[in-house]
């Protein structure tokens, strides 16, 4: 994979383990809706998909304004304290800084709102890696993220040949099929190897330091 020049990368999971945030923030939602409490390992376990798709799984429904609102409560407490109640993984700073002195250009595709992914990125310095950033909105329905990748893709010229997408969940590996870009699964975030395995991922790495292998910036 040498011949890469953009990477694509998920958030949550994957550059930073966000799950105290979003698990405290899923207890107050569920609080707020006089529910019973989901435990924490079932909730970590379905970290990654969108909020609503998230909370249509935990609430077992389909009822959309339902969903909508506990959405806006969870958001209620995650703007305030849970964006950030979360650690980056080791040697994410230095992997990112080692690819962009390599001269490959770096993005993040998430499901995660698009002005939470940016505050945490300059509170934690590792904005300066990035070249462009594309998450939901908190106003309405965003696009998908395949759909998000297809323009991200089109506006800096990554294409199936120089692009590669980087996660944790069998949903990044998908997004990354529908647009023919190969994906580098990682194992240390919420998803598991055999579901990376199975969803077609080209590489499962056990850290983020394995991609200066295979993009041969080591």
């Amino acid at each position: 994979m040498r011949d890469i020049e953009h990477i694509m990368f998920d958030f949550d999971g994957t550059l930073a383990d966000t799950s105290e945030g979003i698990i405290r923030s899923m207890h107050y939602a569920f609080d707020r809706l006089h529910v019973k409490r989901e435990q924490d390992e079932v909730i970590r376990d379905i970290i990654g998909p969108p909020l609503e798709e998230m909370f249509a799984i935990l609430l077992h429904t389909k009822d959309e304004a339902y969903i909508k609102r506990a959405v806006i409560y969870f958001r209620e407490r995650y703007a305030k304290e849970g964006v950030r109640e979360l650690c980056l993984y080791p040697g994410a700073r230095e992997t990112l800084s080692a690819l962009r002195d390599r001269g490959l250009q770096l993005y993040i595709v998430t499901s995660k709102p698009q002005c939470f992914v940016q505050e945490i990125c300059r509170e934690h310095g590792i904005d300066v890696y990035f070249s462009g950033v594309t998450g939901v909105s908190t106003e309405g329905k965003s696009p998908s993220k395949a759909e998000r990748m297809v323009i991200l893709m089109k506006d800096y010229g990554i294409t199936a040949e120089n692009g590669i997408m980087v996660g944790d969940r069998p949903e990044d590996a998908k997004a990354a099929a529908k647009n023919g870009v190969r994906c580098v699964g990682v194992a240390y975030g919420f998803g598991r190897r055999e579901e990376l395995e199975q969803a077609g991922c080209t590489y499962v790495i056990d850290e983020l330091r394995g991609l200066l292998q295979l993009t041969g910036a080591e």
